[in-house]
């Protein structure tokens, strides 16, 4: 089985690498998107925490500096930008998920994730073939698993203020 992956056409190669950068554009904007509601409609709720804001506020602006170095990658690999337009990606959600604290921490927990495997899956494949999409994604899926372990301490934060809530 190692000798089937590690010997894999380029032509497949070149193509997964190709899906798997779109998915992780998509995420960053996504995710990007999120942090912003979380921040302009959620902030009365963290601006207690100060240093919670602040991380907020970077991982913010890291995922959009992801998404837009991920796009010039596939700009310079295929001639195209990954998207014709991030709002395509993210205005299909619910009121429901943007207005629910939970929800949209959850939603932020489960494309985090998505991202660090998407990450992983690039490394794998771009090891010792593409240098600078290997470079990329080791330190996005870095910056990605501080983000998910942001996220994680926040709805985990949240569930617990919600369960006192409830039983007052």
């Amino acid at each position: 089985m190692f000798a089937e992956t590690n010997f894999m056409r380029t032509a497949d190669r070149a193509e997964s690498v190709t899906m798997l950068l779109r998915r992780v554009a998509s995420n960053e904007i996504r995710t990007h998107y999120f942090y912003s509601i979380l921040l302009r409609k959620h902030g009365a709720l963290i601006e207690s925490n100060p240093t919670f804001t602040h991380l907020l506020e970077e991982a913010s602006k890291e995922d959009a500096s992801h998404y837009h170095a991920i796009n010039e990658c596939i700009f310079q690999k295929h001639g195209t930008l990954g998207f014709a337009n991030p709002k395509d990606t993210i205005f299909g959600y619910s009121r429901q998920i943007k207005n629910s604290l939970v929800k949209l921490l959850k939603n932020l927990c489960l494309i985090e994730a998505s991202s660090v495997q998407a990450y992983a899956e690039l490394c794998a494949l771009t090891l010792e073939y593409d240098y600078r999409i290997f470079d990329l994604s080791y330190r996005n899926m870095h910056e990605n698993i501080l983000h998910l372990e942001l996220v994680n301490d926040a709805l985990n934060l949240s569930a617990l203020n919600e369960h006192l809530i409830s039983e007052t």
